[in-house]
């Protein structure tokens, strides 16, 4: 799973991947710096701890990505 969320910080779109099958789990942040994790379940637990639904244009998109990465997490 890659998905970009427009950030009210940045124009430059936020980037998560989630991609079990290649061992890809990262991130590319406000700042455009990026973060890589072992498991999903890191790249999850950082997204929440640092970011908020309030940090996008649409928090609803937040809030479904949320939703996704947390069902794919589990089965990683």
């Amino acid at each position: 799973m890659e998905v970009e969320l427009d950030s009210i910080h940045s124009r430059i779109p936020c980037y998560i991947v989630l991609d079990p099958d290649q061992g890809r789990y990262a991130i590319r942040t406000f700042d455009t710096s990026g973060v890589s994790f072992a498991n999903g379940s890191d790249l999850l637990a950082w997204i929440k701890a640092n970011w908020q639904e309030d940090d996008f244009i649409v928090p609803n998109e937040f809030r479904k990505s949320i939703k996704a990465l947390t069902s794919l997490s589990s089965e990683t």
